[in-house]
């Protein structure tokens, strides 16, 4: 008996979850922050889930103020509202396939 498989080999266990980074968060004129983030790989499956998250922490929680994004190929992005002016953010993108889900880095930003 011969058994042939057409999954990709995996190198790395941590290579079956998405890569993801935030890109940046930008305050527009009217005080809402429009986020964006970047896929860098799906994982081994395709993506279920992608978004962001805040906290007044520095080490933002995956379900403390989640966004879902808007996925145009590489790169996704969230607007919020009701932010407060003068009140210092941290942002974090975060993406999900049928394996788990991964995390971005945490950027800053202070509301002018």
């Amino acid at each position: 008996v011969v058994a042939i498989s057409c999954k990709k080999a995996i190198k790395d266990p941590n290579d079956v979850y998405p890569i993801v980074a935030t890109i940046s968060a930008v305050q527009n004129p009217d005080t809402t922050v429009t986020l964006t983030g970047e896929i860098f790989s799906e994982g081994t499956t395709s993506l279920a889930y992608l978004g962001f998250c805040y906290s007044q922490d520095p080490n933002p929680k995956m379900s403390e103020n989640q966004i879902h994004g808007d996925f145009d190929g590489q790169f996704f992005t969230a607007d919020y509202a009701s932010l407060v002016i003068g009140e210092t953010y941290y942002f974090m993108a975060w993406a999900a396939n049928q394996e788990g889900y991964s995390y971005g880095n945490v950027i800053s930003l202070e509301l002018q």
